[in-house]
């Protein structure tokens, strides 16, 4: 069931979609359902991107760490374009985070006259972000990074890189996601009883 506290940014969905342009895509998430957590999308042309489609990694990461209220930087799709990138926390009467509202401006021809619009250049880190239309690719696209950034197959890695993958999964709020681990343990083959277990030994829960 939506949040009323995410309904009620509905509206400035349309407003800054509105005063910013085509360019500039704007996203509220409800996160109640983070696998379909987008409830309202003006300009998703900008990420491919839809109603009901999945919470990114970024934000399975806010959530995990309960924070910080508001983001702004600059990262790159898988087809290349350059965005720069706001988000806004969402809270119930609670505190709970609830939901974002996000702004991604593609920049891949910025505007003249000032401000910083530096982004990731092709040799740096993974993606800061994954933009994807299901949580399956959002996992796989975060495995990828991490297999490029090493250099080796998913086949070739040795326990304590597998480990090291499944730690950067964890800390980037993945096994949030229902499903997550089951992914997860066929594309590793091992059991979903092995991913918990690696999982605990992650977080100092018990040793394996």
């Amino acid at each position: 069931m939506q949040s009323y506290r995410v309904r009620e940014y509905e509206i400035l969905v349309d407003l800054l979609a509105d005063l910013l342009g085509n360019s500039c895509e704007v996203v509220l998430h409800d996160i109640s359902d983070p696998e379909h957590s987008i409830v309202k999308i003006r300009n998703g042309h900008v990420t491919g991107r839809d109603v009901r489609g999945p919470i990114t990694d970024l934000g399975l990461k806010m959530i995990k760490e309960n924070g910080p209220e508001t983001v702004l930087y600059a990262t790159k799709t898988e087809h290349g374009k350059l965005l720069r990138c706001a988000g806004l926390v969402i809270r119930d009467n609670q505190d709970k985070i609830v939901g974002f509202l996000c702004i991604n401006m593609d920049i891949t021809k910025p505007p003249q006259g000032g401000g910083d619009f530096s982004v990731p250049n092709e040799n740096s880190s993974p993606r800061l972000e994954h933009f994807e239309m299901n949580i399956n690719d959002l996992i796989n696209s975060n495995i990828q990074d991490m297999l490029r950034n090493m250099g080796k197959g998913l086949q070739d890695l040795t326990r304590e890189e597998k480990l090291q993958v499944l730690r950067k999964l964890d800390e980037k709020g993945i096994f949030l996601v229902r499903g997550a681990v089951k992914q997860v343990s066929e594309l590793f083959f091992l059991s979903r009883v092995s991913i918990y277990k690696y999982l605990a030994k992650i977080r100092g829960e018990q040793k394996v």
